[in-house]
């Protein structure tokens, strides 16, 4: 590491902190994580197409907060400058899995679309289909960052600015080719399936209104409440897609466009933040499916509520069988 470089990096305090909450934010995702996959095998009621596409990104997202987690415990120890194999495969194997991840959220809403609009189609709807598709996913993901790996020259590896494995905004065609083909590619084709669903709802609506009597008005809600879900989690994951990337994109712009260095702050915010925003997808991916929701929380609160009344017993039986013998004691 040059002298020049040395002066300007942050201090060691900045990454004990930016990777201690990385780690504990982590935790959370990968908790989340496991308690949908946990709930969707174990119980049978949510065997489901829509629910193994929930499992296919809850495992991707699974395997990058297990790469985030070794790479927050080795950013605040000593030992964080990587062998250059081992680093070039985690590199590869982080933006693989975050490709994985972010068309994983395509394969739900195009699974939405054949439910909702091609649901005439059966074949659209059978689990083999939905296999094929999570094959494809994973396919694409391993094989877009194949592509600068193979062909780019140093785009994988160690950047000692984030002291963590990636695929280093410095090299711009690598970077800007993967940033558009995980972030920009899935979030562009979630927002045109959405819209297509939402469209759709809203003129078989729009249909039916004019020959909606009083008995149906709570059907007619059913439909208003429908396209207000679609437009929740088209906002959610459209949200969390792009400021996933966000940072980053800034990098790579930063590097081409402008001659001032990058701030040195920027490469680990850039690097930490996507694992940020793919933890706060599995938390809302959790709130969003009903299935897990209905047989986790009332799980959770019994336990609670277990725990409650023995508490409960345990100081009625204090205070109306060991009080009066303690004072039975001290009055003798």
């Amino acid at each position: 590491m040059s002298a020049s470089l040395n002066i300007d990096m942050p201090s060691d305090l900045f990454y004990i902190i930016n990777y201690a909450s990385k780690l504990v934010i982590a935790l959370i995702g990968l908790t989340f994580s496991f308690i949908i996959i946990f709930t969707i095998v174990t119980n049978r009621q949510c065997h489901t197409v829509s629910n193994l596409l929930t499992c296919n990104t809850c495992i991707a997202a699974t395997i990058h907060l297990i790469l985030a987690l070794i790479a927050s415990i080795a950013g605040v120890g000593k030992a964080w400058a990587w062998d250059t194999p081992y680093c070039i495969a985690r590199g590869y194997t982080f933006v693989a899995v975050i490709e994985t991840f972010c068309y994983s959220y395509s394969m739900q809403a195009l699974s939405r679309m054949f439910f909702a609009i091609f649901h005439k189609y059966k074949h659209l709807l059978h689990w083999r289909i939905h296999f094929i598709m999570i094959i494809f996913n994973w396919f694409i993901g391993f094989l877009v960052p194949t592509l600068p790996l193979v062909f780019i020259h140093g785009s994988f590896g160690l950047e000692v600015e984030s002291r963590g494995c990636v695929l280093t905004s410095k090299a711009f065609s690598a970077a800007i080719f993967c940033a558009t083909a995980s972030f920009s590619v899935p979030l562009s084709l979630v927002i045109v399936v959405y819209g297509i669903i939402f469209y759709n709802v809203r003129q078989s609506t729009r249909r039916v209104m004019p020959f909606v009597s009083n008995n149906n008005i709570s059907s007619t809600k059913n439909n208003a409440k429908r396209e207000l879900k679609i437009v929740q989690q088209l906002v959610i994951q459209s949200g969390c897609l792009s400021c996933g990337g966000i940072f980053y994109l800034i990098n790579i712009l930063w590097h081409k466009l402008s001659d001032i260095p990058l701030p040195k702050p920027m490469y680990l915010i850039g690097f930490s933040f996507m694992t940020n925003m793919i933890s706060l997808m599995t938390v809302f991916q959790f709130f969003m499916n009903r299935n897990v929701k209905e047989i986790v929380v009332p799980h959770i609160c019994k336990r609670f509520q277990v725990r409650k009344n023995t508490r409960t017993d345990m100081a009625t039986f204090y205070t109306q069988r060991m009080m009066p013998r303690l004072n039975e004691t001290i009055i003798a």
